[in-house]
């Protein structure tokens, strides 16, 4: 079961006050997550072999930036399409040491404009954003709802965006049922999530979360949201390995 724990435990993490309003900020580390550790010795290692990377799936956007300066975004939002509110913004970075992990949530979609006019700031401190399909979903998304929202996205942002589904697909298309994130994580990193939740129910889930007002159905969100983050690491290791003809 995807909900577990206590429903009187609150949602961890601190309020952050910005012109537009309020919302929550959660912060975590790669050392609090299952093969986190892992996830952050193969991501340092393609830095390592810069000079022996394949050519084909565009490293070079990657290695050619110093591993802090790496942005890894994946959002949740309450439908397909921009005129729908996001809610969580998932963000994962190198700080020296680890992964960092800041969650951006909205506990309602009040909260919506502050948490975007936050991540615009954070977002314009790196030189390189790590999605999964964000150049077709996340990151119109994000320009979208902050146009909606009066906010002025970040200048750049679609050009400075390496998508891990375009090279994934390049790579594992014909050899796995299909490109999906999950499917990735289990066949090419080697990892099967127990108790999560489906990405299709996050939506209702999160209508189901306003009207209960049950923390452990964000808690849910937020750690698949973490999952796919750090999947998205360990992908552009694997997208580093010599392809074996």
């Amino acid at each position: 079961m995807w909900m577990s724990g206590s429903p009187g435990c609150s949602i961890s993490g601190y309020e952050v006050k910005t012109p537009l309003g309020s919302f929550l900020l959660s912060v975590g580390s790669s050392r609090d997550l299952p093969d986190g550790e892992r996830a952050v010795r193969r991501f340092l290692s393609v830095f390592e072999n810069r000079f022996n990377l394949p050519r084909r799936y565009g490293l070079e956007a990657v290695v050619s930036k110093p591993p802090h300066r790496i942005l890894f975004l994946d959002i949740e939002t309450t439908g397909l399409s921009p005129r729908y509110p996001m809610f969580l913004v998932g963000l994962m970075y190198y700080d020296g040491e680890g992964f960092r992990f800041e969650q951006l949530l909205a506990r309602n979609p009040s909260e919506e404009g502050a948490m975007l006019y936050h991540l615009r700031g954070l977002m314009e401190e790196f030189d390189l954003v790590v999605t999964f399909n964000g150049g077709s979903f996340d990151l119109p998304y994000i320009i979208g709802r902050m146009t909606r929202l009066g906010i002025d996205p970040p200048e750049g942002l679609r050009e400075k965006n390496y998508d891990l589904l375009i090279y994934s697909r390049k790579k594992w298309r014909g050899t796995l049922p299909n490109c999906r994130l999950q499917t990735l994580e289990r066949e090419i990193c080697g990892r099967r999530r127990v108790g999560d939740i489906p990405s299709s129910m996050i939506p209702a889930a999160y209508r189901e979360f306003l009207a209960s007002g049950d923390p452990r159905i964000i808690r849910a969100i937020m750690f698949h949201n973490l999952l796919d983050l750090l999947t998205m690491a360990e992908l552009i290791a694997a997208l580093a390995e010599v392809d074996h003809l």
